[in-house]
């Protein structure tokens, strides 16, 4: 069964569901439409019975470059941060499997606040594999650190390209990235914005498995259905207990991302 939108292709194949970020004209950039029909299509399948593993991936040569940048030209600078916050909110959407309904901006200044935001699993999370199919930049990165696993083409390319555009990565980048690979790891890949090529990244362990790029998709949905025979409750339980130490952290760090992003100045 196959759904689509504008910029989402949704696809069921048995328990497992996939999404493909349909935009190649621009590396599967996400323009703010994109963003809604993807938090959207990530909804569905989440609330969806019938699947129990959810794959991510892009059409053509790219998984995700992230943000488009051509999209906010001439948009105010209150806006483009608070965009951002909203691309933050959905990739903790994706770590936790939870709907949030909040304003962005509002949600994360709860947290910074201290109002009592809790990190919590919800009962529809599920799985998530980032198949990533060729270049992951930016939020793209980001959105494959959201992931549970990895899994590339041997022509992908991962990188933090932020810091020489003078912006941080603040789709969780700088708080996924240190738990996922280590600080010293995480502050290279930050630091100096390498695009780091996919037998590279198998190497230091940011991605768990390279394949021929003809045969990433049958690969990774082999991975998925072994996932989709597993007791969704004690695969829930084995989430929580992995990640429920460093949740309340990952949250306050979320919440300092924002604070950086709507104090930094791009133009210094």
């Amino acid at each position: 069964m196959t759904s689509l939108s504008k910029h989402i292709i949704v696809e069921r194949k048995v328990r497992v569901g996939i999404i493909t970020i349909n935009r190649p004209e621009v590396k599967n950039a996400f323009d703010e439409a994109t963003r809604m029909e993807f938090r959207d299509a990530l909804k569905e399948l989440r609330h969806d019975d019938k699947i129990r593993v959810i794959i991510i991936t892009g059409t053509g040569d790219s998984f995700s470059t992230g943000q488009d940048l051509k999209s906010l030209y001439n948009t105010p600078q209150d806006r483009l941060k608070w965009l951002t916050d909203f691309g933050r909110l959905m990739i903790l959407e994706i770590m936790t499997g939870n709907d949030y309904d909040a304003d962005p901006r509002e949600f994360f200044d709860k947290i910074t606040s201290g109002n009592g935001v809790k990190y919590e699993i919800g009962e529809n999370w599920k799985p998530v594999i980032a198949q990533i199919n060729g270049y992951a930049m930016g939020g793209g990165f980001e959105l494959a650190c959201a992931c549970d696993f990895r899994f590339a083409s041997e022509n992908a390319t991962l990188s933090f390209p932020e810091v020489d555009m003078r912006i941080i990565p603040a789709w969780g980048g700088s708080q996924n990235s240190v738990a996922l690979f280590g600080l010293p790891l995480a502050k290279y890949l930050m630091f100096t914005a390498e695009r780091i090529p996919a037998p590279k990244a198998k190497a230091l362990g940011i991605v768990h498995d390279v394949f021929k790029a003809e045969q990433l998709g049958e690969e990774t949905m082999k991975f998925a259905k072994i996932m989709s025979l597993k007791n969704p409750p004690t695969l829930r339980a084995l989430k929580i207990l992995s990640e429920q130490l460093r949740g309340d952290q990952l949250l306050r760090g979320l919440a300092l991302e924002h604070e950086a992003l709507w104090k930094l100045d791009a133009s210094r």
